[in-house]
């Protein structure tokens, strides 16, 4: 919308509504950012919090289907995003949270089918509920800051084992958590690392009475309904490049599933500390990179190559290297007419280690 017509559609609310204007315009415009991540709220009422906590719909679709026919406590209900997910495939739903307003937002946002959830308000570490799966997502920002140390979570992470040790329970942690420490503080069932729209959501830590024997951990990359986990076969392949350079989905990646990625895809990898892959085909539904050309790595030799192969516009990919994408790419210089991808990285360790990069054309 031009700045002068929004101007002047501000002026005609506030002259109709005054004193509410404020925040009949955020939510507003809290309603049409809420559009992609969670379709179907337009009539949804938020705070900015909140909907950047909420679950995306597909991954809170994801995880109601893994908890199909149970009796479900979700201790930090909040707006209601994940309750509206969850009441489609439980047998018990109960929702829960210390914060009026939120509650009041969520009895809201359930509507007409508000009667089939048991809402209250209560704290996450002051149970309320029995015999239900307790699903917890705790809130890892304050005054707009995000906490990286779980312990500094609302609730904390190690407090939540705590209250609920011998419980089924489910948490939503953000996806960089370092997953040495989840032990220390009282989890050892699976972590599971889930992407959507291309990038990673969530990591969700399930206990051990929710799992399947054998799993501690699982990838689920949803635009392509794909599992993988670490009982599934991991014969590591190490072997120069082959037709096609591979970037796995990032839930793969930090999932630490690369191997096995690669085993069920015919794959190996350039280096065994390097998660790009390598292979003779691109897996159905995924971008791949064709390799033109191979060269050992500088800003020179790079130039060259792409110059000799006519590019004007380079998308470049960097692992295991102190590459800056954005700055090689302006200081390159490129002139020509074709769109080309560079693959950068790291091959060999020691003595044998030496930069390397990959002219090539993207699939897609």
């Amino acid at each position: 919308m031009p700045l002068t017509g929004r101007v002047a559609d501000v002026a005609a609310v506030r002259a109709r509504f005054g004193d509410r204007t404020p925040i009949l315009i955020e939510t507003t415009l809290l309603r049409r950012r809420a559009d992609v991540k969670l379709p179907g709220t337009g009539g949804w009422l938020f705070t900015d919090e909140a909907l950047q906590q909420a679950t995306a719909a597909p991954v809170a679709a994801h995880r109601a289907a893994r908890l199909a026919g149970r009796a479900v406590h979700d201790v930090t209900c909040s707006i209601g995003s994940e309750l509206a997910a969850l009441r489609a495939t439980t047998a018990v739903l109960m929702g829960s949270d210390r914060d009026p307003v939120r509650l009041a937002m969520a009895r809201h946002n359930l509507g007409e089918r508000f009667g089939e959830v048991m809402l209250c308000r209560a704290d996450a570490l002051l149970p309320v509920s029995r015999d239900t799966v307790v699903v917890a997502d705790p809130a890892r920002r304050s005054g707009g800051r995000r906490r990286f140390d779980p312990r500094d979570y609302t609730p904390a992470l190690d407090r939540l084992a705590e209250v609920y040790r011998g419980r089924d329970l489910v948490v939503k942690c953000a996806p960089g958590i370092d997953f040495g420490v989840l032990p220390k503080l009282g989890y050892d069932g699976e972590v599971e690392v889930v992407s959507w729209g291309g990038s990673v959501r969530e990591a969700c830590l399930w206990s051990p009475g929710l799992t399947e024997p054998g799993i501690t951990r699982r990838a689920v990359v949803l635009d392509r309904a794909e599992e993988i986990t670490d009982a599934d076969p991991a014969a590591r392949m190490v072997a120069p490049a082959g037709r096609w350079i591979v970037d796995p989905d990032g839930a793969v990646v930090r999932a630490g599933l690369v191997c096995q990625y690669a085993t069920r895809h015919g794959l190996w990898q350039l280096d065994p500390h390097i998660a790009y892959l390598s292979g003779d085909h691109v897996p159905a539904g995924v971008r791949g990179f064709e390799v033109i050309e191979e060269l050992t790595y500088s800003e020179n030799r790079l130039r060259r190559a792409l110059t000799a192969n006519d590019c004007g516009s380079c998308e470049i990919l960097v692992r295991g290297l102190d590459v800056d994408p954005d700055g090689l790419r302006r200081r390159l210089r490129l002139k020509g007419t074709q769109a080309l991808s560079v693959v950068i990285t790291r091959v060999g360790a020691g003595a044998t280690a030496r930069a390397v990069a990959f002219v090539c054309r993207a699939s897609r």
